[in-house]
């Protein structure tokens, strides 16, 4: 069962993802500076650069957030984004989010340290989008393994105890006629022992 993700993973999430950012966005400067090269030599305006990079950034959060609501960093860290009713995010509301979020960021981080004050934990734009951030961590496969120990255990002692209880009877009827033949061979032997007696 799914459960609202921790503070600090949510942090380490958002390290991991600056990380993975840091190369997009030098590819992204790359093909930017390099396209415009073509149609002019000089160097293109920064301004121009900085939205380039912010619509860069955008397509890259949106596609993740409306398909399957995780980024690469945050299936790292087992994360998932969804709104209230546990439903993907649409496009609309991705990119607001979006808005938000970078909004945020630029007031110093702002709306990422409103989790510390929020009663939920949730960044400010969660809180003004009604999205959350869920924990999906499988099962840990120490404790997957241990279960199946522990089954097998069980097993081999059920096949133990019917061991000490003797062997199965797997025809009740063959084991019939075998009792009584026995009986019926021990009353011969018993009638062949009889001393004869005269008349």
């Amino acid at each position: 069962m799914f459960q609202p993700a921790r503070f600090w993973h949510r942090i380490a999430s958002l390290v991991y993802e600056s990380l993975l950012l840091l190369g997009l966005f030098m590819a992204a400067t790359l093909f930017f500076l390099l396209a415009g090269h073509l149609f002019s030599p000089a160097p293109p305006p920064r301004i121009l650069l900085q939205l380039w990079l912010a619509l860069t950034g955008g397509i890259y959060f949106t596609w993740f957030w409306i398909h399957g609501g995780q980024t690469p960093a945050m299936k790292t860290w087992h994360l998932m984004l969804v709104d209230r009713q546990g439903r993907t995010l649409r496009v609309s509301h991705a990119i607001l989010r979006y808005l938000l979020a970078m909004a945020g960021l630029f007031f110093l981080g702002a709306g990422f340290l409103w989790a510390l004050f929020d009663r939920e934990k949730l960044f400010l734009h969660d809180r003004l989008m009604s999205t959350i951030i869920l924990s999906c961590r499988p099962s840990a496969p120490f404790n997957a393994g241990k279960q199946k120990k522990g089954n097998h255990e069980k097993q081999d002692t059920r096949q133990n105890r019917r061991k000490s209880r003797g062997p199965v009877i797997q025809n009740p009827q063959v084991d019939k006629d075998l009792v009584n033949e026995i009986k019926k061979q021990a009353d011969q032997n018993s009638h062949d022992d009889t001393p004869a007696t005269g008349h």
